[in-house]
């Protein structure tokens, strides 16, 4: 599934137009992060789109065998611990698990049903941007954009079904280097008291997996993984 470039473009063009609209004749812009201190905690449900892994690189002779498995509608969530900046900026550390059935493979061109799941839990540091919404237009609600790093750790299996040809298997457990990118909204619903909306984009680096024909994970492949879903949530101030 290809990242919907657009969804991001929207909402940086609103986040745009809000920042137009706070601008006095001497174009200064103020940002509601100045007037907000302290920290904040969220807690976050997830839904992960249906769509396929990033191609997995077999080492068989003479030339590499690209496999990718292709997961249906996955489920998890996330909790933040968040604090306010000035000018609108806020940075968050978040801990992330998220899961996926596999229900086909795509091995040599050739698509087969699979059984399996794919799991990621991953620590990040994110940094966002709201814009300035509520001070300047009287609308309770703040998009923003943004995105962060760190570390993720992904356990997957990947088996042909019926298992009895188990034409393919792969397994892995491994820390990887992992980034994402994030926008959505907020809408103030109390003093101190949000819901949450985004649309997420999250890639893992050279997940390391032992794969294998016959039913036998003997060699050792690399690949990328992808998710890509929506968050819902709340957030309160402490």
């Amino acid at each position: 599934m290809r990242l919907p470039i657009p969804v991001f473009a929207g909402l940086f063009l609103v986040s745009g137009l809000a920042a137009a609209i706070a601008q006095d004749p001497y174009g200064n812009l103020p940002y509601p992060g100045d007037s907000e201190t302290g920290l904040y905690l969220g807690l976050r449900g997830s839904l992960a789109f249906r769509g396929k892994d990033g191609a997995i690189s077999v080492p068989t002779a003479p030339t590499p065998t690209a496999l990718r498995g292709s997961h249906d509608t996955g489920y998890g969530g996330a909790i933040v611990l968040g604090g306010h900046l000035p000018e609108g900026f806020k940075v968050e550390l978040e801990g992330s698990w998220r899961h996926r059935p596999y229900n086909s493979k795509t091995l040599g061109g050739i698509t087969t049903a699979a059984t399996g799941f794919r799991d990621t839990g991953a620590v990040m540091g994110n940094l966002l941007w709201e814009a300035p919404f509520p001070e300047y237009t009287g609308l309770p609600i703040r998009p923003f954009i943004g995105g962060g790093a760190g570390l993720a750790y992904t356990e997957a299996r990947l088996s042909d079904n019926p298992t009895s040809t188990n034409r393919y298997l792969a397994s892995s457990s491994d820390w990887r280097f992992a980034w994402q990118a994030t926008a959505g909204f907020k809408v103030d619903v109390a003093p101190g008291a949000r819901l949450t909306a985004a649309y997420r984009y999250m890639e893992i680096n050279s997940v390391r997996s032992a794969c294998g024909t016959g039913g036998a994970p003997t060699m050792s492949c690399r690949r990328n993984a992808i998710d890509q879903g929506v968050d819902l949530g709340v957030e309160l101030d402490l």
